[in-house]
Order: C-alpha cells, then sequence, then structure tokens
C-alpha cells in the first residue's frame, strides 16, 4: 500500500503578506467558500485539510495554499482511505496536531489536548504566540504605511520647489526678453511687506 499524508494548515501567514488578500487568495485557488477559510484562520490552532491522500496530490495543495501567502505543510499520516473534500474536521472525531513536533492522534469530538502529550508543549501559549505574530505583523504593516506616506509628503514638497523654481526661471527669461530689469532686493521686500513699511513711515 503506497504512502498517504494530511496536508496541515497553520492559521499564520507569510512575512511580508497581507492577511485580507491571502485569505482572498485561498478562496480562489481552493475554490471554496470565503467562511470556510475564515474559519480556518479563526480556529488559532493547525487544521487538516486533506487527510490520507497521496503524496502528489498533498504536495499540489501545499505548494497552492504557499502560493497564496499562507503557511501550510504536509506530513505522513497513518490511515489508508482517501479523503479529498478539503474539510477541518470529521463528524465524529477531531485531530490533535501538535505544530511543535507534529504529533497527532485522533479525540472524540470536541476535545483537545491543552499539552502536546509528546513533546509537552503547551497549546495556549503557542495560540498567544501567534496572536503575538499577528499583532506583530499589523504594527510592521502600519509602520510601512506611515513610512510610505512620509516619503510620499517628501516627494511632494520636492516637486512644488522644483516647479517653483522653474518658474521663477521662466519668469526670468521672459524679463530679459521683454528688457525688463529684475526688481531690487529693496522692492521684493516692500511687495511681500507692504504694511510694515507704512507703519515705519
Amino acid at each position: 500500500m503506497s504512502d498517504t499524508f494530511n496536508l496541515i494548515f497553520f492559521p499564520t501567514v507569510q512575512d511580508g503578506q497581507n492577511e485580507i488578500e491571502v485569505r482572498a487568495n485561498l478562496v480562489t485557488a481552493l475554490k471554496v467558500d470565503e467562511e470556510k477559510v475564515n474559519s480556518w484562520f479563526a480556529m488559532g490552532t493547525p487544521t487538516v485539510l486533506l487527510k490520507d491522500v497521496d503524496e502528489a496530490t498533498a504536495s499540489r495543495y501545499r505548494d497552492a495554499i504557499r502560493q497564496c501567502g499562507a503557511n501550510c505543510n504536509i506530513q505522513p499520516s497513518s490511515g489508508g482511505k482517501t479523503n479529498l473534500s478539503l474539510v477541518p474536521k470529521s463528524a465524529r472525531t477531531d485531530l490533535f496536531f501538535c505544530p511543535s513536533c507534529e504529533y497527532e492522534e485522533d479525540l472524540p469530538h470536541g476535545q483537545t489536548y491543552d499539552v502536546c502529550p509528546k513533546c509537552g508543549l503547551v497549546m495556549e501559549k503557542w495560540q498567544e504566540k501567534m496572536r503575538e505574530e499577528k499583532e506583530k505583523e499589523e504594527i510592521r504593516r502600519r509602520l510601512m504605511r506611515q513610512a510610505r506616506l512620509k516619503e510620499d509628503d517628501a516627494a511632494e514638497k520636492k516637486r512644488k520647489q522644483d516647479e517653483l523654481a522653474r518658474l521663477k526661471r521662466l519668469e526670468a527669461e521672459i524679463m530679459k526678453e521683454l528688457g525688463l530689469k529684475a526688481p531690487s532686493a529693496a522692492w521684493l521686500f516692500f511687495e511681500r511687506h507692504p504694511v510694515m513699511i507704512s507703519l515705519a513711515f
């Protein structure tokens, strides 16, 4: 009997990816409902998308999911029956999967381990770490947006300065063509501060 594999989805996105865009990509690439994709992220723990499939099928879906910007992996399974539906759990059992040591065990529906029985990973701490990573990614994106806005402001300021310099050059050329002399510094000051000069007199 040929080896079979499970496709494990992790509720995180790759560095630099936007989660909203990743979710939309998954809906399109996997041809599944948006609600189902949202549920994979909302669970906060790894989800088995494909169970007991051949390696080629598992690898194909893994590559497609990674191209969408999400994280997933495949691992050998112990079963032999093929199930190609993209469902996170069976109706009668829940699959416990440890993201650290990849230990898996079918448990009665509604039950799970708070601590991995194989490596001792505390699932709540792992979920907290995933939440922190998500918050860090959101902060990183916000800082990047702020940096881009500052760059845009600086570019706009430079554009206005260049435009003002260009208009001044054109003004000087026209005055030269008309034989007009450039106004003196005193006259320019008077134009800018007429009230101050009037009061002085």
